[in-house]
Parts: structure tokens; C-alpha cells; sequence
């Protein structure tokens, strides 16, 4: 019979674990708290140099596939994965490529994905919401004409996020 444990009474086993002389059981930790979605635990329990590095190499390996990656190198300044972040901005599609752009802008203040955040911001946008948010992050002033121009969008979800970006982007 399999038993199921909440994640209260497994994280801090796999914590220890991090910390285990085989690099094989600190490998397979470190994947189980990235599914848990503790990356962060995962960037301060790899202070050396090598165990962080061996992090960095798994977290880029995830980037083509689950937007958590995204946003793990914009948390842990992995700037080696700016290529692969320009990759995906050009490349792939949806929520995807909108992170993509969003880690770019934020970790190398890279407005190269700024054309794909505007296309997706557009009316008819799959992930509309999403585009409209993340142009907070782009320094460009195209981002800030598109959110002033979206301030008078019939979707009020919409003028709602633009004003709440325009808002971050005074903040900063």
C-alpha cells in the first residue's frame, strides 16, 4: 500500500537531504522540492560553488518546458541562461515565451522579448492577461505607451492590469 505524506512531513527530510554525501540522493532531493515548488530552499541550501553550478545546470535543463524555470533563473541571477532564455523568447510559444521575455527583461535587462509581449497583449491574445502584466518589466518606452493604451480597453480585467503595471513600473 502506497501512503501518501503531506508536504509539511516531507520537505524537511528532502532539506536534509541536500546536504547528503552522494550527489545522486542530493540530485534526486533537489528535483523533489523543485516539483514541490521550493526552489528557493533549493538555491540556499547550494552555497558551493560546484552544488550550485550542478542547480543551475538542472534548473536551465528544465527552461524549455515549465515556466517555474523562468522564473528560478530571474530568483537565483543565473545569467548563463540568458541565451537560452532568447531561445525561447523566439521560439516557443504561450506562457512560455511570455516568461522568457519577463526573465530576459528582469535578469539582463533584455528588451528582446518586448515584440512578443505586445503581440500577446493585443486583443485576441491567448494569454492576454498575463502580456499585459508582465510589461511592467520591460524598461522600453513601448511598454509604457502599450499600457497607457490599454487603460481605455473595453475588458476591465485589462484596464485593471495595466494600471496596476503602470503602477510597478512608477515604483521602481
Amino acid at each position: 500500500m502506497l501512503r501518501v505524506l503531506p508536504v509539511a512531513d516531507v520537505q524537511p527530510a528532502l532539506l536534509d537531504a541536500l546536504s547528503d554525501g552522494d550527489a545522486g540522493v542530493r540530485g534526486l532531493a533537489t528535483s523533489a522540492l523543485y516539483t514541490l515548488h521550493r526552489l528557493d530552499d533549493v538555491a540556499l541550501d547550494h552555497r558551493d560553488r560546484l552544488e550550485r553550478v550542478w542547480a543551475e545546470d538542472m534548473i536551465l535543463s528544465w527552461l524549455p518546458r515549465d515556466v517555474r524555470a523562468c522564473r528560478a533563473v530571474v530568483d537565483l541571477h543565473v545569467r548563463r541562461a540568458t541565451p537560452a532564455l532568447v531561445d525561447l523568447v523566439q521560439g516557443a510559444g504561450g506562457p512560455l515565451a511570455i516568461e522568457a521575455a519577463v526573465a530576459l527583461a528582469r535578469l539582463a535587462s533584455d528588451d528582446t522579448g518586448l515584440p512578443r509581449v505586445l503581440q500577446a497583449a493585443a486583443p485576441g491574445g491567448a494569454d492576454r492577461l498575463r502580456a499585459v502584466e508582465a510589461l511592467r518589466y520591460f524598461g522600453d518606452g513601448a511598454a509604457q505607451t502599450a499600457l497607457h493604451g490599454l487603460q481605455s480597453d473595453p475588458d476591465p480585467r485589462i484596464r485593471a492590469m495595466a494600471a496596476a503595471s503602470l503602477l510597478h513600473r512608477s515604483a521602481r
